[in-house]
């Protein structure tokens, strides 16, 4: 579904996107994928804060798949003269014939695309339009690149609203798990653009310490751990203290029997959907804004 438009930090929304794509990526293919982020800051465009988020995640992954042999992700954003903004995600591989990306996207070629393509094809074209935007995609020597434009924010006369007094809610304190320091930290940053404090460990023995010396809220634990299990972790960091909401990381899908045994209170499948995790977190305090 394309969501409600509204005003959307695009290189934000980009960055979130690789925090979340990086773990499963990370899980396919031998090659070396070099990596080039380009983004220029371009002014806030109309979208769907969670939709393009997903739509991009999506759009990486596919990329991914086609670098298993290795080959180079390139992400930029540019300002357009009409006030909007362009994002391209290219890819190239070492070797493989290229797509016919031209026609991926036509209502009567879509069927001459790989399945993985066509699917994201069909979900992510509908809301670029809905948006005022567009998708295309383009064929590249050795890959592809797919374009996304979009309209600029509307503008209108400010409109004076009352200031409204609410009961400020705490934020959360998160400690995020995980064995590669990469995945930690971009996870850690994601929460705490989102004005979440965070800290990370690599162990389970480094998180049961910190654990002890600060009163996290909440831990996000990646099931595979070195040391000990994401869920013997989880189970040591209940006992130290049971009223926190602890949930286990993983990029693989668990069983009914498994998710049962887990002493956790969610689970959540890389690549993270961000949306539910800031939900399991709760919303984040933020000042009233005076009126104008």
């Amino acid at each position: 579904p394309a969501g409600a438009a509204g005003s959307t930090d695009l290189d934000a929304i980009v960055r979130e996107a690789l925090a979340l794509a990086r773990p499963e990526a990370q899980r396919t293919g031998e090659g070396e994928v070099r990596l080039v982020t380009e983004l220029r800051a371009p002014p806030p465009v109309r979208a769907n804060t969670s939709a393009l988020r997903e739509m991009l995640v999506s759009l990486m992954l596919y990329a991914h798949e086609q670098l298993a042999a290795g080959g180079e992700l390139r992400l930029s954003t540019e300002p357009l003269a009409s006030g909007g903004a362009r994002c391209t995600l290219a890819y190239q591989t070492t070797g493989g014939a290229p797509p016919q990306a031209e026609a991926w996207f036509e209502p009567f070629m879509g069927a001459e695309a790989p399945a993985s393509i066509a699917l994201v094809a069909a979900s992510a074209r509908e809301p670029m339009t809905h948006w005022g935007g567009a998708l295309d995609a383009r064929s590249l020597p050795d890959g592809a690149d797919f374009i996304l434009t979009f309209a600029p924010v509307a503008t209108e006369a400010p409109r004076p609203e009352p200031m409204i007094m609410t009961t400020p809610l705490t934020h959360r304190t998160v400690l995020v798990v995980d064995d590669d320091p990469d995945n930690a930290t971009m996870l850690a940053e994601v929460l705490a653009a989102e004005g979440h404090e965070t800290d990370m460990a690599t162990t389970g023995k480094e998180a049961l310490a910190k654990w002890r010396e600060r009163e996290f809220d909440v831990a996000l634990v990646d099931l595979l751990m070195p040391d000990l299990s994401g869920t013997q972790i989880a189970a040591e960091l209940l006992k130290v203290r049971p009223g926190a909401r602890i949930a286990l990381v993983t990029g693989w899908e668990l069983d009914a029997e498994q998710r049962k045994a887990a002493p956790v209170h969610a689970i959540f499948r890389k690549p993270v959907d961000l949306t539910r995790l800031l939900a399991f977190l709760g919303p984040v305090a933020q000042e009233p804004a005076p009126a104008p």
